[in-house]
């Protein structure tokens, strides 16, 4: 009988690995935006569609890590149909999650720590950047109102740290 952690390190390792959000072209109304971590060199870009203030889909793509992709894997999951009130409500309990060591008996909590468990030979330093870098840089774009609601093309950029 599988117990739950391994469970959730048989999920992260699909995210990791099988990522329906990878690479994925989005085809109508796609929007850009990037981040990137210059402590670990990760540079990734986000691309989405959005219709009336919520995320229709996502994607990503970019030179990042396996925690930074199964991350970003796990937010495309997360915020897709999410309104940008909602979506920036998730990506601050992530940041809060990560930055404060505070997890609760939440699925998404526990998948987020246990990426820290996955992969351990990364330093709690970058594991929190890492981790965060996904949900910070499309929370920033949509904080700082770069993202158009009708659909039309734009690419931007963050630098988060």
């Amino acid at each position: 009988m599988l117990r739950t952690e391994d469970i959730y390190e048989e999920i992260l390792r699909d995210h990791q690995f099988f990522s329906k959000s990878f690479k994925k072209p989005i085809l109508d109304g796609r929007q850009s935006v990037k981040g990137s971590n210059i402590s670990c060199a990760d540079a990734i870009q986000i691309d989405f569609s959005v219709r009336n203030d919520v995320l229709l889909d996502i994607s990503f793509k970019g030179n990042i890590c396996a925690l930074v992709k199964a991350s970003a894997s796990l937010m495309a999951d997360e915020l897709k149909s999410k309104t940008f009130i909602e979506a920036i409500q998730l990506c601050n309990t992530v940041e809060k999650l990560v930055l404060n060591n505070t997890y609760g008996n939440r699925p998404l909590d526990q998948l987020i720590k246990k990426l820290g468990e996955t992969y351990p030979s990364t330093s709690q330093h970058s594991y929190g950047a890492c981790v965060i870098l996904p949900w910070k840089t499309l929370k920033n774009a949509i904080q700082k109102n770069k993202i158009l609601t009708q659909g039309l093309e734009k690419d931007y950029s963050l630098y988060l740290y």
